[in-house]
């Protein structure tokens, strides 16, 4: 199990950012350059939404994946689990604490587990904890540049 925390302030209501956390047509637009998303479909509303995609990164690997929203409580709190993926375990949590009218704190909670065991264990420790972490570094500059531009 591995988890990773990142957090960035937005100048932006907390309303807006959970609303534009929520639409599966912005995902493609924060996501880092080396990452594709496609959206194949999406089902249902708030708590219980599925969302079907692919993912291709760093032009190479293409994965299907199958996402549900588990908690969705408006303005504050937003989590996705996969059903399907890459992932023996993942669970996307998005916690948003409103500063202001017009600014909050965006706080991503990641909580994963690779396959393979032990080998598994191992590529997060040399790779892929450094690619989450330079992934939310990107989403955060990317949700901050589409939002305060607003």
């Amino acid at each position: 199990m591995a988890i990773v925390k990142s957090s960035v302030v937005i100048h932006a209501p907390a309303e807006v950012v959970f609303d534009f956390h929520t639409d599966t047509r912005n995902l493609p637009l924060i996501s880092p350059s080396w990452m594709k998303v496609q959206i194949l479909k999406t089902t249902g509303e708030a708590k219980g939404k599925m969302i079907e995609l692919y993912i291709r990164q760093f032009g190479l690997f293409k994965t299907k994946w199958i996402v549900e929203i588990a908690e969705y409580d408006r303005p504050f709190r937003i989590t996705d689990i996969a059903h399907k993926g890459p992932f023996k375990r993942f669970c996307h949590q998005r916690d948003i604490k409103r500063l202001s009218d017009t600014s909050c704190e965006l706080t991503d909670t990641f909580d994963y587990e690779l396959p393979l065991g032990v080998i598994g264990k191992i590529g997060d420790v040399l790779i892929m904890k450094s690619i989450v972490r330079k992934m939310f570094r990107d989403r955060h500059i990317k949700t901050k540049q589409v939002l305060e531009k607003s």
